[in-house]
């Protein structure tokens, strides 16, 4: 509001952040301004900050600081002991600011209050915040998300803060949101809705794609971007993402972020055969990523049984190493230009065993 409101930087203003995340596009333009901005943090559980965290560098990671008195902040494991720097937990806060309890709702008392033993040989009360986490080298803690916001896809547990943590880190983003929905064939892909600044790299959703496929494995790129004026609002002004969740991903506004480039070489024209044979999709590019085709391992083994068939000098781990045909193309002419290498062993059984292991395959 600030900013939109033409706050003029000149004026030496104390600017607290607290609610939400700061986004780190917006810290960077606070913190250029006069004045100081801190970045506030506690739930209304530990009544009612709990940390803080002044922002000066306007590169280094947001951070929710230290604890304010009389209160301490721990980031716990799966089994309730601290974790070590660097690694991801979920956020405990002990103190004196604890709230008693919910007014007549004991269930959620006995499920957010806990008695947790942290290596001081006691019992103490801690708040489960939800929020996971972790402490850096300097002792600050850096927030990563909701523990609630943990998906499962393709075999694979993601935090979805982690991803846009990444995309918040594209000039020009305002706001983001990544969510996991059910598209037309009731597969689970993610859909990442965000609002940027116009004529920014962020604007563009092919190259806020591609900034994003170059900074996380491919089973972590959304596959569905959707530009957006603003995202939706609870009644007390954090992100609803609950409505984003329950939006029709099939609607007209919500575009495939991935332009469909056809074959350009008689190798992309190969593997595009093969692909398209395989996949249960209506249109492929080349560049299109395989795990958000909704692809498994019994596809990825399909394919990879095809391309043996074809000749091609390519296996299963290549896929998972080039997960889209262009990448996969230029891999294999490269192997198609290498020097052949002689070899003083020979296994005459492995065509019998391939070609067994392809029928096999096929047959499932």
């Amino acid at each position: 509001m600030l900013v939109e409101a033409g706050l003029d930087g000149s004026m030496p203003l104390k600017k607290l952040c607290g609610g939400e995340a700061l986004p780190k596009a917006l810290a960077r333009t606070l913190a250029g301004m006069q004045g100081e901005l801190w970045n506030m943090y506690g739930p209304t559980e530990t009544t009612i900050w709990s940390s803080v965290a002044r922002i000066a560098d306007e590169d280094a990671p947001i951070t929710i600081g230290h604890p304010i008195a009389n209160t301490q902040l721990h980031i716990l494991g799966a089994d309730g002991r601290l974790c070590p720097v660097g690694v991801t937990g979920e956020l405990y806060i002990g103190g004196d600011g604890l709230a008693q309890c919910y007014f007549e709702r004991p269930d959620l008392t006995e499920a957010a209050f806990v008695e947790r033993d942290i290596g001081t040989g006691r019992a103490q009360r801690l708040y489960k915040t939800g929020d996971l986490g972790k402490r850096l080298a300097d002792g600050s803690l850096q927030l990563l998300g909701r523990r609630d916001n943990q998906i499962k896809l393709r075999g694979f547990r993601i935090e979805l803060g982690d991803i846009e943590t990444v995309i918040s880190q594209v000039p020009g983003m305002r706001q983001c949101a990544v969510v996991g929905a059910r598209n037309g064939k009731g597969d689970l892909v993610l859909v990442c809705y965000f609002v940027a600044e116009p004529g920014t790299p962020a604007a563009d959703s092919l190259q806020l794609a591609t900034r994003v496929r170059a900074q996380l494995p491919a089973y972590m790129v959304p596959s569905i971007w959707a530009l957006e004026t603003e995202l939706p609002q609870t009644a007390n002004g954090k992100l609803d993402r609950k409505t984003l969740t329950a939006r029709d991903i099939r609607r007209s506004d919500v575009d495939q972020a991935v332009v469909k480039i056809k074959p350009r070489t008689p190798m992309e024209e190969k593997l595009w055969g093969i692909w398209k044979g395989v996949l249960d999709v209506e249109s492929l590019g080349v560049e299109d990523n395989l795990y958000s085709l909704g692809a498994d391992s019994l596809v990825i083994f399909r394919i990879a049984a095809r391309m043996l068939d074809a000749g091609l000098p390519l296996e299963a781990k290549h896929l998972l190493r080039h997960p889209s045909i262009a990448e996969l193309a230029a891999y294999a002419e490269e192997q198609d230009e290498a020097p052949a290498v002689a070899t003083t062993y020979q296994i005459p059984s492995l065509s019998d065993f391939r070609n067994g292991a392809r029928r096999r395959i096929e047959s499932l």
